[in-house]
């Protein structure tokens, strides 16, 4: 494009002249996207941070020895397999004592209802002995007549 101002710089051929690019016009002093990219780069480099990715357990047993790892995974899943015995049988001993805990419980409510019927039985005795008036005196061969005594005659 032209400069309607420039009086100065002569016409140019209509051929020649070059198409702007789309868009803002780029600063003189900019970085390209490859510039940029390796400046970050030297930057997390300068710090001590890593862009790649740490070891994988491929590189990690290339390292070592593949018997002696293998001893050592053999190993460790024994004690596992011991631990999961372990946890087994105290997972069946807490379940007997939660078991025995219940029994208990129920037996204690057992045993308090039948403290309850037991009391309420002795006060029931007591009331009964103690709230009748006693009207006659003597034996029971008192209330009869005398030959009515061991088999009382009952008249009609």
């Amino acid at each position: 494009m032209r400069d309607a101002a420039d009086n100065v710089t002569g016409e140019l051929l209509p051929e020649v002249e070059t198409k702007r690019r789309p868009g803002r016009p780029r600063k003189p002093g900019a970085m390209t996207n490859a510039e940029r990219q390796a400046k970050y780069r030297a930057r997390l480099k300068a710090d001590g941070i890593s862009t790649y990715a740490a070891p994988g357990v491929p590189d990690l047993m290339h390292q070592g020895d593949a018997d002696e790892l293998a001893e050592e995974l053999a190993a460790v899943r024994a004690e596992l397999a011991e631990a999961h015995e372990t946890i087994d049988e105290l997972n069946d001993e807490l379940i007997a004592l939660r078991r025995w805990r219940q029994n208990a419980i129920d037996s204690g409510t057992v045993i308090a209802s039948l403290r309850g019927e037991l009391e309420a039985a002795r006060s029931g005795l007591a009331n009964s002995v103690t709230t009748k008036p006693v009207t006659e005196l003597g034996s029971p061969a008192s209330r009869y007549a005398e030959s009515e005594w061991p088999f009382p005659m009952h008249k009609d």
